[in-house]
């Protein structure tokens, strides 16, 4: 049976159903539709509503959350204040509880670190000393080029390209 207590204030509204047991069964049940099971990795994946970032998307009554928090809530138990909810899969997707752990910003961030995912260890991007000068020439020949124009030509983003401008000029 669910701990009606550590739920969102939403979900507590429910606790006033005379029959938790039945709403436990009702809520599961309801939610096992919203997910397909991966066979290869395990996970639950939310089929329903996706945020923008990519994770499972929960609106009940007027509450948002992440589907993820609202499994680990209901299989697990409560969530502290400030902590995150975290796979272990790193399958934004996935809901299922054995897969998610909770967690400090600082515990987050080095789970992603310690799976390589963190933002300073993505790869970066190599110009050769030759690219360089071949850049270097083009832009001496055509001033009037804006960066766009540099990234098309030698296949850059624009990011790239703007930072190699500002490093030549």
């Amino acid at each position: 049976m669910t701990n009606i207590e550590h739920l969102p204030d939403s979900l507590k509204a429910l606790s006033k159903v005379k029959a938790v047991k039945r709403l436990d069964f009702f809520l599961k049940r309801q939610l096992a539709v919203k997910f397909k099971v991966n066979p290869d990795t395990e996970c639950w994946e939310w089929m329903e509503r996706i945020s923008n970032k990519g994770y499972g998307a929960v609106r009940f009554n007027t509450d948002n959350t992440g589907a993820h928090r609202m499994f680990y809530q209901l299989f697990i138990g409560k969530i502290k204040d400030s902590n995150f909810v975290c796979h272990k899969c790193d399958n934004r997707k996935c809901v299922n509880p054995n897969h998610l752990f909770q967690g400090t910003n600082l515990d987050n961030v080095t789970d992603c670190i310690n799976k390589g995912r963190h933002a300073s260890q993505k790869t970066k991007t190599y110009i050769s000393p030759q690219t360089i000068d071949d850049i270097k020439a083009f832009i001496e020949n055509n001033p009037a080029y804006g960066v766009r124009k540099i990234a098309k030509q030698f296949n850059l983003s624009y990011r790239v390209a703007t930072r190699v401008k500002k490093v030549l000029i």
